[in-house]
């Protein structure tokens, strides 16, 4: 299995034990389940801070879309060791990174919100789907030129 495909599960199962934390938080009646299970879910949300912190580094322009919707929650740093000018060039292609991420919600957004209306599509919803394909297709751009 690939760090990527690894990091991915570990992600999901993360996200997984927070939402079985947050309906013990929402429905017990008990104080000190509550606090238990509050502390294990700011514990699994640092834990995917982590993983997305390499994960964003590992990946290279399509996120599954569980994964794109957990990352836009918060901003995601890469973990860096480098010296100024490699770190400066991570962090670039982070910002990009992060960037395609939250350019894909967007498009997903408004294709579901296409769907909606069927043949009868407000012009101004074609227009930012377009933008956002042409925003996407720039960044992938733009990172394979750092690349090089």
């Amino acid at each position: 299995m690939s760090r990527k495909t690894d990091l991915e599960e570990s992600i999901r199962e993360s996200y997984k034990i927070i939402a079985g934390n947050e309906n013990i938080r929402r429905l017990s009646d008990r104080p000190e389940e509550k606090i238990r299970a509050q502390r294990i879910i700011q514990e699994q949300w640092e834990f995917i801070r982590n993983y997305l912190s390499e994960y964003i580094l590992v990946a290279v322009d399509t996120y599954p879309p569980d994964i794109a919707e957990i990352a836009v929650r918060f901003k995601v740093e890469p973990q860096l060791g480098k010296n100024k000018d490699e770190e400066s060039s991570e962090r670039h292609k982070h910002h990009l990174k992060v960037l395609l991420i939250k350019h894909h919600a967007n498009l997903r957004e408004l294709e579901q919100q296409k769907a909606l209306y069927g043949i009868d599509v407000p012009l101004h919803t074609i227009n930012s789907i377009k933008k956002e394909e042409a925003e996407i297709e720039r960044i992938k751009r733009e990172l394979e030129n750092l690349d090089q």
